[in-house]
């Protein structure tokens, strides 16, 4: 349970959050930086991510980085690049015991140092970066992008974004592209990182159990003096494109199962007044066991191997995915477009809109159960401009009529099928 928040900016880029709950036994801070979504900077924060665990000027080299974090009762720390609709965001945290259960009294500071020396103070050599860390991650990155099809159910959605989403910022892997990771110099991405830490919104936010008054002085102390000279940023490009000419795109993959993906523009993002109502037609629709996606085509005519529906709020468009043999690709498209135009006709029931709500305000409730979780949940709030209140957002979910869940799914446009072919009955 959330206990309290306090919210205040420590200079003009730098937002803090102090989000208080006395259910855990450690703390986890997390910075987050902003940058729009192009493909040459998605490309370079994501190298800086990787960049990031190799080492700092006071803990060079990644043994001693590592070392660092193991002093640090086995601190858990991670560095990565998320995508926000057409916005990018660096995200560096730190999970440490929280002081009341461990013999060093000093572990929160120390880590908020830590982090803090992870971002802003990087291991360099000259004008660059340490030459065979930047080659090492430059490779390693290369190689997690070619790796990405190893997942087949999440590289469908992907390539039916990209495809979807072809001349809009959307369409960008949140790490760039192997073409230009491939072209990147040293030197060029650590002026770019120099330049984004003085020029870029940040957001502290962290979770744990603490005292107001010291732990406002302690990060006053440790972060006052970061990145005081951002430019505005919310979420970079923003686009609204309406559903052309329906598109169908095939790819033939050495791979086990056909996946089916559909791509519906919405016109709905999160602050449209119908979004709750988009969220629940999506949830109804595909949302879990209970769905009619999983009930009629899954369960009732064995078509699938799995199927669900997801929106994206920062973008208004739905996706459809599904495992299937690639002799039923027919049948399957058929049924699951019955099965948008039936719930846009309202052939769905009371009980399957409590069902939806139900299962959206139990998956609310359980985001403050997981520090992790919640923190990337509360970022995204940030970025909409909502603030969160867990009461406040269940009875906006609750308060959706029938009514409105049939007009949100009017806004839904067919834009793209996105069909792998497999060669056999089953997946590896």
């Amino acid at each position: 349970m959330i206990e309290d928040i306090r919210s205040y900016d420590l200079n003009e880029s730098l937002k803090v959050r102090l989000i208080r709950s006395e259910k855990f036994k450690t703390n986890l801070m997390g910075l987050f930086l902003q940058r729009p979504l192009t493909e040459k900077e998605a490309s370079m924060l994501a190298l800086i991510s990787r960049l990031i665990k190799r080492g700092t000027k006071k803990y060079p080299g990644s043994k001693r980085f590592n070392d660092r974090l193991e002093e640090l009762y086995g601190a858990v720390f991670s560095a990565d690049v998320t995508k926000y609709g057409e916005s990018l965001a660096l995200q560096v945290k730190i999970q440490v015991p929280n002081p009341l259960y461990v013999a060093d009294k000093a572990v929160f500071r120390e880590a908020l140092t830590f982090l803090s020396e992870s971002v802003f103070e990087l291991q360099t050599e000259g004008e660059g970066f340490e030459p065979e860390a930047f080659e090492q991650e430059r490779e390693n990155l290369i190689q997690e992008i070619h790796s990405r099809i190893n997942d087949k159910m999440t590289y469908a959605v992907e390539r039916c974004i990209e495809a979807m989403c072809q001349d809009e910022p959307f369409s960008i892997h949140q790490y760039g592209s192997v073409a230009v990771i491939g072209e990147l110099d040293n030197q060029e991405v650590y002026r770019y990182y120099q330049e984004i830490l003085g020029a870029s919104p940040m957001s502290l936010i962290a979770i744990g159990d603490f005292e107001w008054p010291p732990t406002q002085s302690l990060i006053r102390e440790i972060f006052g003096g970061r990145g005081a000279y951002a430019v505005p940023l919310s979420e970079g490009q923003r686009q609204e494109v309406p559903a052309g000419d329906l598109r169908t795109v095939k790819e033939k993959l050495k791979v086990n199962q056909g996946k089916l993906t559909l791509g519906y523009r919405t016109g709905i993002r999160y602050d449209h007044p119908l979004y709750e109502a988009s969220v629940l037609f999506s949830t109804i629709l595909g949302g879990g066991g209970n769905s009619k996606l999983f009930q009629n085509i899954r369960e009732k005519e064995s078509l699938c191997y799995y199927i669900f529906s997801k929106v994206e709020k920062f973008k208004a468009i739905m996706i459809i995915s599904s495992g299937i043999d690639s002799r039923d690709y027919q049948k399957t498209l058929d049924l699951t477009l019955e099965e948008v135009e039936k719930m846009k006709r309202g052939e769905f029931s009371e009980e399957d809109l409590d069902t939806a709500k139900e299962i959206i305000i139990a998956s609310v409730r359980s985001l403050s159960d997981y520090p992790n979780s919640f923190l990337n949940y509360y970022f995204s709030r940030e970025l909409t401009g909502r603030k969160y209140d867990e009461e406040e957002i269940i009875q906006e979910v609750m308060a959706v009529t029938r009514e409105e869940v049939m007009a949100a799914g009017g806004h839904y446009e067919l834009d793209t099928i996105h069909f792998i072919e497999g060669e056999s009955d089953h997946e590896n």
